[in-house]
């Protein structure tokens, strides 16, 4: 069942507009005000609701709306109607909009070297079915820092670290946990961005972002996953940024990427014990032990390559890709002595084909997915199998729509399903063909203040689901608050069913700086 939590998944943040507005972000902050005033107007062509309101709350300030144009070419902006909800995303990591009373217009030429921002997060979850026991209380902060060395040569260098006191409050978890869970402290996205003509490069620790789908993680298959929380914490929590150069080329309606990871990084998931560990399977009358992971040799040969082309003709964004990878989720080898069975984690080569595409019609956002995974290894209950796994190409996509009703509730809906190739009954959690359903609604109320929201996604032949209602309160530009519940209920060999027994509550106070 690991091999499905890439796939009905909520993301929050898998398009296009996603990666304009975080250079947009980026380009204002080191003081570009000409080439974010660029991708400032991309977002308001492409951008979700959200992503359109802030890009309208930055072009207000006058250091944007004086900027000129570079001449760069970008996705033509053609004004709307009213703004296209492509997506749903929430932006990585990303700082509240600016006030609009600053009148202080930069030149290129004065650029800002040094600026930081970040955040402060206190969070709390209480398991609530039984055995009801607190299940984390985690203190996290978040620093970034981003400035422009030459008109054309900018920077960013961020970093991400927690501690988690329940593992000293309680003795609730294995130690295997404790010591992998209770701290953790990371270089998150650090790089430097590269602009020449139509090229532009950004080489460092980075997110790649591919894929217009909101909820699933389809189409972005590029960087690792952090699940060791399932799918629970903020998008921003789930991507591993990864090193390598991302190199991209701009010509009218043409997009092109190439992606180079030279040193891969694979998916962090919960040790057995944790709160969210995936189950392995054991045959009965064996005891289940796990041995060294083997991870690909750090190697030239060992890379990821891959690239994307995105093209926009009469409304419609296309999109192809292709990634030479390894699986980042681990597949299990096993060996059998007397009287247990050992578990080897290894990560077998893989090479994944897509397409993407997204057109309005009436005010309704419809895209789609498909994803080809060639040579994917599949866990098997087989006892003659010689190391408990089959060889099984598939194929995922998926059909959505997007509308924004009364101008502030935005709801999303979307039918997924997988198809096995050369289907065998002994793959572990599998069935040939697997659907599930998503809902998405979110609303605002109070000039933005209070935002509830609910997230709901059913698998169709397991019979399991997960609900996910939740509301933020914005105290102030710089405080808010959240809470909500995580409901798992269904077949217990189902994604969502086998955490049946950890439904939760939580809570989060946060601080921006």
């Amino acid at each position: 069942m690991l091999s499905l939590v890439l796939w009905p998944i909520s993301s929050q943040a898998s398009d296009e507009s996603a990666l304009y507005m975080r250079n947009a972000l980026h380009y204002y902050h080191v003081g570009n005000y000409r080439r974010s005033k660029e991708f400032f107007l991309a977002v308001l062509s492409i951008g979700t609701p959200r992503e359109v309101e802030i890009a309208k709350q930055y072009l207000a300030i006058p250091a944007l709306t004086t900027a000129t144009k570079s001449g760069r070419p970008l996705p033509r902006y053609v004004p709307p109607a009213k703004p296209k909800p492509v997506t749903d995303s929430i932006l990585e990591e990303q700082e509240p909009a600016p006030e609009q009373t600053n009148t202080h217009v930069k030149e290129d030429s004065d650029r800002i070297p040094f600026h930081a921002s970040g955040n402060l997060r206190e969070q709390a979850a209480v398991r609530t079915s039984a055995p009801s026991q607190l299940s984390q209380l985690r203190t996290v902060g978040y620093l970034s820092a981003t400035g422009q060395l030459l008109d054309d040569v900018s920077y960013k260098v961020s970093g991400r670290a927690w501690y988690d006191g329940v593992y000293d409050l309680t003795d609730h978890y294995p130690r295997a946990v404790k010591d992998n869970q209770k701290t953790d402290g990371e270089l998150r996205d650090t790089y430097v961005d590269l602009s020449h003509g139509n090229w532009d490069a950004r080489v460092g620790k980075q997110q790649v972002v591919w894929g217009e789908a909101l909820g699933l993680f389809y189409a972005d298959v590029v960087n690792a996953k952090d699940l060791r929380e399932f799918v629970l914490p903020d998008f921003e929590f789930i991507r591993i940024p990864e090193w390598g150069t991302d190199l991209e080329y701009t010509l009218h309606n043409l997009h092109a990427e190439l992606v180079w990871l030279p040193v891969p990084s694979m998916n962090l998931v919960g040790r057995p014990g944790s709160e969210f560990a995936f189950p392995a399977p054991a045959p009965p009358g064996f005891q289940t032990v796990y041995g060294p992971e083997r991870m690909p040799a750090q190697t030239l040969d060992n890379s990821e390559l891959g690239g994307r082309l995105a093209y926009r003709a009469s409304g419609w964004d296309l999109g192809l890709f292709h990634l030479r990878t390894w699986d980042k989720s681990p597949v299990y080898e096993r060996t059998f002595s007397p009287d247990e069975m050992t578990l080897t984690a290894t990560h077998p080569r893989l090479t994944i084909d897509g397409a993407t595409f997204a057109k309005e019609i009436e005010e309704i956002v419809f895209k789609g997915e498909l994803v080809y995974n060639t040579n994917k290894y599949f866990q098997t209950t087989d006892i003659a199998s010689v190391n408990g796994l089959a060889s099984k190409n598939y194929v995922d996509y998926l059909l959505g729509a997007d509308h924004t009703f009364w101008k502030n509730m935005n709801a999303s809906v979307q039918w997924a399903q997988r198809w096995i190739q050369q289907y065998e009954a002994d793959l572990y959690q599998q069935k040939k063909i697997q659907s599930t359903v998503t809902v998405s609604v979110r609303q605002t109320f109070l000039d933005d203040h209070w935002e509830p929201e609910v997230l709901v996604i059913q698998d169709l032949e397991w019979g399991d689901r997960m609900i996910r209602p939740g509301v933020t309160y914005k105290i102030t530009p710089h405080w808010r608050w959240s809470g909500g519940m995580d409901f798992f209920s269904g077949n217990p060999e189902g994604l969502f069913g086998e955490f049946s027994h950890h439904n939760r509550g939580y809570m989060e106070v946060r601080y921006d700086f």
